[in-house]
């Protein structure tokens, strides 16, 4: 059985306990949350940071400790700057240009270590490669 559930707009990701009560009885986290936007990022970088790594180390922890067997996170292709290419991919050296894409960068690294302390099997999507997957048809899978 799938079981669904969304952390509302209004509690968020640095509301623990709303996380902790949306993560009863749940197995696998999509954890697709962040403030997407460069220019509130400008505006307000602590804010930018406590949602978007912060929030993120939430997510991991309070997984962790619901017992939750996999976390998968969604990157943003923005650490990755202005690349000319049709297609980013992780593989490409990080360039952040804003404190957004430098919060997603920060949050992806932290989704990409903790696994490895806290048992589970390492998995991170960044959008932009999965929907070039998609485009190109080629098979996505997750390890």
């Amino acid at each position: 059985m799938l079981l669904i559930r969304s952390i509302c707009a209004r509690s968020g990701i640095t509301d623990k306990e709303a996380l902790a009560r949306a993560m009863q009885g749940v197995d696998y986290v999509f954890h697709l949350a962040a403030l997407a936007s460069v220019p509130r990022s400008v505006n307000d970088p602590l804010g930018n940071n406590e949602h978007n790594v912060t929030g993120t180390l939430n997510v991991l922890l309070t997984a962790r400790d619901a017992g939750v067997k996999r976390v998968v996170y969604a990157g943003s292709s923005s650490a990755y700057g202005n690349i000319e290419s049709e297609f980013k991919s992780e593989d490409m050296p990080p360039q952040p240009l804003s404190p957004y894409a430098v919060a997603k960068l920060a949050a992806n690294n932290t989704a990409m270590y903790s696994p490895r302390s806290m048992g589970w099997k390492q998995s991170r999507c960044v959008i932009s490669t999965c929907l070039a997957h998609v485009k190109t048809r080629c098979r996505l899978t997750l390890p």
